[in-house]
């Protein structure tokens, strides 16, 4: 849009009262999210003389821009009738500090918010909106062993494929931070569908990287049901928090996972045999357990651990033959 086009579209509005001039050019020129800014500016020109302000501005029909306005008004008999200034386009500049302050707000390697920002902006919804909301607390189970197994290399895989998953599962409107090590936290807002929550969460509860396996504790709180501030919100979910599989949940490799699954297998096997001698020393050592009703029942739990892992029902009941070749039938895709 040209300049000739502009000045005879806001001609008219030197005939108005200030208030009135104020409003058709902020209308004209600003973004409605900068109306305050720019009654500011109009205020202080009108009692200093001067005004310095950014908003977002555009002419006509053009797109937005960033800018920074010098404001000064010219008198006549001591009495403001016109203004004149200097506006500069400081999109670049303000793009470049919004990037800085945004990641200066994230957590690095998650691309997450980060714990301190994360609950500040969560207090601050909690503060203003009374409607309903879940706060969801996420950790890894048994992570620092897995690090310590298997390498951070490794663990880093992990904690970037379950952000990637926290970022797809939930929505723009909701706010995700990495609250710790291996714990992150978000808020999921307005939440209007609790059974929605819960077959979100129990989708959370597996993860699968390359050749590992994990799953995850959560807990979860409700505004304002729970309790209206976010520590004790806080301190709810975590209370709340439980692991949703059966038996020892940790960050395995298959091939391991499956080692001690035949190895639970052979104790079964045993002991729904008739047998009473001890198993084979192998699976002795590994199951960890004294007395038959107790190695049956470790046995009996890896199974349903190792089902829990795969997504695949395990049923330990049913003779030898249908346990035999279980593991591979978990496997199957």
């Amino acid at each position: 849009m040209s300049g000739e086009k502009i000045l005879r579209d806001v001609q008219p509005f030197s005939l108005l009262e200030p208030e009135e001039y104020r409003r058709q050019v902020s209308r004209y020129f600003s973004h409605p999210d900068d109306e305050e800014v720019i009654a500011k500016a109009f205020a202080s020109v009108l009692k200093v003389g001067t005004a310095v302000c950014e908003a977002r501005m555009t002419a006509g029909q053009s797109a937005f821009v960033w800018c920074r306005i010098h404001v000064t008004p010219i008198l006549e008999d001591g009495r403001p009738v016109r203004m004149i200034g200097v506006v500069t386009d400081i999109t670049d500049i303000k793009e470049k500090t919004d990037r800085l302050k945004k990641a200066a707000n994230l957590d690095r390697f998650t691309g997450l918010y980060n714990k301190d920002y994360a609950a500040t902006v969560i207090q601050d919804i909690l503060s203003k909106d009374n409607r309903q909301h879940a706060l969801v607390l996420l950790d890894i189970d048994n992570f620092k062993s897995f690090n310590d197994t298997y390498g951070h290399d490794e663990g880093d895989k992990i904690l970037k494929a379950i952000s990637r998953r926290i970022k797809r599962t939930f929505r723009q409107t909701d706010v995700g931070g990495r609250f710790g090590g291996d714990e992150f936290i978000v808020l999921v807002q307005n939440l209007s569908d609790d059974a929605w929550l819960r077959d979100t969460l129990a989708g959370l509860t597996r993860f699968q990287v390359d050749d590992f396996v994990c799953t995850t504790s959560i807990g979860a709180s409700l505004f304002p049901q729970d309790a209206g501030a976010f520590q004790d919100l806080l301190k709810k979910a975590e209370n709340e928090r439980v692991g949703l599989f059966l038996g020892p949940l940790r960050l395995e490799r298959r091939e391991d996972l499956l080692k001690k699954l035949r190895g639970a297998l052979q104790v079964i096997a045993h002991r729904d045999g008739g047998g009473s001698a001890a198993p084979p020393g192998g699976c002795a050592e590994n199951m960890r357990v004294h007395g038959a009703a107790q190695q049956r029942d470790q046995a009996r739990n890896a199974l349903l651990h190792a089902g829990a892992v795969f997504q695949r029902p395990v049923h330990v009941s049913g003779g030898n033959e249908a346990l035999r070749d279980l593991p591979d039938r978990l496997l199957m895709q």
